[in-house]
């Protein structure tokens, strides 16, 4: 039988409390409303609003969503309204940079800059910072990144708080965000032109999201 790994013990630690959500069903509620605002309630006045954003471009939107993401910001804003202003080419460069510098950010702040206040607000919020060991860092920064019902931008601080390597945290961090984003700029997208097709496309990107956390903390647990 393999050994507890003690960094993610610690991870799961000040998360085992968290109730656990039911992610299908979350989604699938949200998916209909979202159904209902596309497809039932009539057009907000939200195009002047876009091509003032589509004037502006996507690299000062997203310049934006890097620095308000690190001060707790929710990113989900961002990837729909995103995702509703541009082309989904440019949100998929645009996007992926601005979270490339969100993450960068983070990891600077959190390891280097201003590790012991950021370690005190993770422990008011009852987030304590594993001991990571050697050999264990790429399974304690996944348990991190995937742990329910902690923002993104908190699970960055975690990851560099801990000392988990930036390789580590950048290989970790990106792949796992950019599907939540792909997602909700897929959704914004449908939103925006009322397509049945983006929408469901959007709505399978974050069951499959849902269904790979599931997947990944059920391993970490059994490690």
């Amino acid at each position: 039988m393999a050994r507890p790994c003690p960094g993610v013990a610690a991870v799961n630690a000040p998360l085992q409390n968290t109730r656990r959500l039911p992610w299908l069903q979350i989604v699938t509620v949200l998916g209909f409303v979202l159904l209902a605002v596309v497809f039932f309630v009539p057009r907000l006045p939200v195009a002047d609003m876009v091509e003032s954003l589509r004037v502006l471009g996507p690299l000062p939107f997203y310049l934006v969503f890097a620095v308000l993401t690190l001060l707790g910001f929710p990113s989900t804003p961002f990837f729909v309204i995103g995702g509703a202003a541009f082309p989904l080419w440019q949100n998929m460069i645009f996007a992926t940079l601005g979270m490339l510098v969100h993450f960068l950010l983070a990891y600077a702040l959190a390891a280097r800059w201003l590790r012991e206040s950021i370690r005190r607000v993770l422990l008011r919020r009852g987030l304590q910072p594993p001991a990571v060991a050697p050999g264990n860092e790429w399974k304690v920064a996944l348990m991190i990144k995937f742990a329910p019902g902690v923002p993104m931008f908190l699970k960055s601080y975690l990851m560099g708080v801990a000392g988990i390597p930036l390789k580590v945290f950048l290989v970790v961090s990106l792949p796992a965000t950019w599907i939540y984003a792909l997602a909700l700029l897929t959704l914004g997208k449908s939103a925006m032109q009322g397509s049945l097709g983006w929408f469901l496309g959007g709505l399978a990107l974050l069951v499959f999201a849902a269904a790979l956390w599931r997947y990944i903390k059920s391993r970490g647990q059994r490690s």
